[in-house]
């Protein structure tokens, strides 16, 4: 962050935006997906995708307290609601299954699941999936490639955005800016997906919005 910018933006943009301004600071994780990519290409294993947020509610300054809590002047730029806003990890829960520890864990573990920042939007609603003759393959789950070329992969999102398909890390598709697509798969290999939200413009049209797992094409 560039402190000189940083400042204003806090006294201009923070105290009506407060994520949005964090999320204006935010780049795409190439090294890390490229890693990612690397991984899930070269072993037959299914590894999940996921992010998180480094929240400690530490960065700010108070004037005159107590042991109680109470502050005269109390500036918290990292509060913890702020900050679990910036990005999600999104989890997908079979309607057979409870809500439960176990089945959350399991979930995740199986990469059922997928990342939006959702500072720049709501992501809920996401899906990434592949029809079978008696069920669907979402993310994280393995479709056979008869399957899935018989059905195509399908993505849609909430709102308009641009969608880029991977296979194995390499981009296999780009579209313009529309709600859903359908693809046919090139071959064997992990698919996944990221979003782009192009009309909100930079920085914000370069970093993802949507992130999802892979469907492992077998």
């Amino acid at each position: 962050m560039n402190p000189f910018t940083v400042f204003f933006d806090m006294i201009w943009s923070f105290p009506a935006y407060p994520a949005l301004t964090y999320a204006e600071y935010f780049q795409r994780p190439d090294t890390n997906l490229q890693r990612y990519d690397e991984r899930i290409a070269s072993t037959d294993r299914r590894v999940t995708l996921f992010a998180g947020t480094d929240a400690h509610s530490n960065i700010g300054f108070h004037i005159f307290g107590d042991d109680a809590g109470n502050k005269l002047i109390n500036l918290k730029l990292d509060r913890y609601e702020t900050i679990f806003r910036l990005a999600r990890l999104h989890v997908l829960l079979g309607r057979d299954r409870d809500l439960t520890r176990e089945n959350l864990n399991y979930a995740v573990k199986q990469g059922n699941a997928f990342v939006g920042l959702d500072a720049i939007g709501d992501s809920t609603g996401f899906t990434f999936e592949a029809g079978q003759p008696l069920s669907t393959a979402i993310m994280g789950d393995e479709v056979s490639q008869a399957d899935a070329s018989a059905s195509g992969l399908k993505a849609a999102a909430p709102l308009p955005g641009r969608f880029v398909v991977f296979r194995n890390g390499e981009k296999i598709y780009e579209s313009d800016v529309t709600s859903e697509i359908k693809i046919d798969p090139t071959g064997p290999g992990a698919y996944r997906v990221e979003v782009y939200r192009d009309d909100l413009g930079p920085p914000f049209d370069k970093m993802p919005w949507i992130l999802s797992n892979p469907i492992y094409v077998r």
